[in-house]
């Protein structure tokens, strides 16, 4: 089992955090890491790596570097990943992978999520990018993950947890639940709608980041589907063209796009591309 940590000791860090939480199942993400954070085991042989199960996990920490101990840490799994590759570049190694289900978080007690029987050097703050292997558990208890069906709750048990912690105190945390092509037709009692989903797909090669994202075509009409949580009952929006909405924030949402693009398949990645929220201090809407 693959370990891909990241933390909140910088804003990038913590908006891969809610980025990976927003985008759906089978989307693309990447991250970045200096060789001195990664365990000695991986950097040994990063081909071996491809195909290799892994979890995203949150590190909750200090921000002040001299300040990070053992002690002062704590651990907070997101979802399920599948590492594509790992790539070696100068002295950072850049981990592509594919994100799968969320962490079913009603197996961790109120204190969340502690270090396991794995040695130390193999977990933060001494390494981020790590490996257990054989009985190791890194993380205790162990990590679930919640039926594809359950995926609302499964979200929600997380956001919720992240919604109290000081850095995600104002933060409107969003998932996207898919894309669906609006069909509108007429029968005999007026005209009806039906919604089609649009698959997610490759749209880059796999030689370079291995985007992933959705076809669209012109002149059609498509749909994107957001659910929305804050853990106040504040008023905000998403800024932009696509979304306005005010009021406590525990709702869904649908996005209408219409395209009209002279290319003959325009795409909409599922890298970070939705408006971001505007809310005080630290901000984010998931994706951004």
């Amino acid at each position: 089992m693959i370990f891909l940590f990241s933390s909140t000791s910088r804003d990038q860090y913590r908006q891969d955090a809610l980025n990976v939480l927003a985008l759906p199942p089978g989307a693309v993400y990447h991250f970045r890491y200096d060789k001195k954070w990664v365990d000695d085991d991986i950097l040994g042989d990063l081909d071996r790596q491809r195909d290799q199960d892994a979890v995203v996990v949150l590190v909750i920490q200090p921000h002040d570097p001299a300040a990070v101990t053992a002690a002062s840490i704590s651990f907070y799994p997101l979802r399920e990943a599948c590492i594509i590759r790992l790539v070696e570049d100068g002295t950072i190694v850049h981990a592509y992978f594919t994100l799968g289900r969320y962490v079913d978080w009603r197996a961790a007690s109120a204190a969340g999520y502690q270090r396991g029987s794995s040695p130390a050097p193999s977990l933060p703050p001494s390494r981020y990018l790590s490996k257990a292997t054989g009985k190791d558990l890194a993380l205790t208890p162990p990590v679930t993950y919640a039926d594809t069906t359950k995926a609302p709750n499964a979200w929600e048990d997380i956001v919720t947890r992240m919604g109290a912690l000081p850095d995600f105190a104002e933060t409107v945390f969003y998932r996207m639940t898919g894309l669906s092509r609006v069909h509108a037709y007429w029968q005999w009692s007026g005209r009806s709608i039906a919604l089609q989903d649009v698959p997610l797909q490759q749209i880059m090669p796999a030689t370079t980041d291995n985007s992933m994202g959705y076809q669209l075509r012109p002149g059609r009409m498509y749909t994107l589907g957001l659910s929305f949580y804050h853990n106040e009952d504040v008023s905000t929006s998403v800024k932009g063209s696509a979304v306005s909405y005010s009021g406590p924030l525990c709702q869904d949402a649908k996005v209408g796009a219409e395209t009209q693009n002279s290319d003959p398949s325009p795409s909409l990645s599922s890298s970070p591309a939705v408006p971001s929220g505007h809310v005080p201090k630290y901000t984010s809407a998931g994706v951004r």
